[in-house]
């Protein structure tokens, strides 16, 4: 897997707040507690930033989503005093893109919309990220191969979430729902750090890296496989009552074959020219 270091960009969670409940989002919104939810203070946002001016890549904002903080005006300010516009990006789903369209982008280089409006659900399709690939392949040398390759693993980027940073997103996101108190102190150069201990931790409860159909977020019909399950409802997470819990176990053959034409990276079906900015400011 790549070292935090070479990926095209490292994020900066703002908050947990979302105004959607999409099935297989990767911070399991739906299923996040009240006392889970929180907003990132502008002292915690300049801390954040100082540890990643020099990371290599570009450095996104993104959440919950960024809009819902309540501080998101200061935020901007903040961002534009401490980093170059080409070199920070955001990502927001808020209706509230319109109000602050001018502010937004006055402070980032790239602006990523993702709406998951009506004519979206009909025709994106979601990886199910709540099969673990430890309930699912009970072969830990597939397993590993299936990690070491995992696709959002390789091309996605690290984050710095509530008050610990992670080399991946989708660890970031079952860190936080599951109550699990790990990740990398916000320090420093956390990003040249070694990923092996996080991807021990993280990487058999989610089913990212799984070749396994996709879903639409029409369907509504959240797949959780039985230990990953079990877990969620032990940490008393919301919504549990709404999914169907697969016991399903899959061989080396059934993974090789379900890996035809599977393209878990390509989830804008709504958009020819598919994943990307929706626009960019020079």
């Amino acid at each position: 897997m790549k070292k935090m270091s070479e990926k095209w960009c490292v994020m900066i969670d703002v908050n947990s707040i979302c105004y959607h409940n999409c099935t297989y989002c990767c911070k399991y919104t739906k299923h996040l507690r009240k006392d889970q939810r929180w907003s990132k203070s502008l002292a915690e946002l300049e801390r954040d930033l100082s540890t990643v001016l020099d990371y290599p890549g570009k450095i996104g904002l993104t959440g919950g989503d960024p809009l819902n903080n309540p501080d998101i005006e200061g935020m901007c300010n903040l961002v534009k005093r401490m980093v170059p516009k080409q070199k920070v990006v955001i990502f927001t789903s808020s209706p509230k893109i319109k109000q602050y369209k001018t502010l937004i982008d006055e402070t980032f280089g790239e602006v990523y919309i993702n709406m998951h409006d009506k004519a979206q659900k009909e025709v994106c399709l979601h990886q199910p990220l709540t099969l673990a690939i430890g309930d699912m392949v009970p072969d830990k040398a597939t397993r590993d191969f299936l990690i070491d390759n995992c696709w959002c693993g390789n091309s996605w980027s690290p984050i710095i979430g509530k008050d610990r940073a992670f080399f991946c997103d989708c660890a970031d996101g079952i860190n936080a729902v599951l109550d699990m108190h790990g990740g990398f102190p916000i320090e420093s150069g956390w990003w040249k750090r070694d990923i092996s201990e996080q991807i021990e931790k993280y990487c058999d409860l989610c089913g990212m890296c799984l070749p396994y159909q996709r879903q639409t977020l029409k369907d509504g019909n959240e797949k959780f496989s039985r230990h990953l399950y079990d877990r969620f409802v032990a940490n008393g997470n919301r919504n549990m009552d709404k999914v169907t819990i697969v016991d399903e176990v899959l061989t080396r053959e059934q993974i090789l074959s379900n890996m035809q034409g599977w393209k878990p990276w390509h989830n804008r079906q709504d958009r020819a020219g598919g994943e990307g900015p929706a626009y960019a400011n020079r």
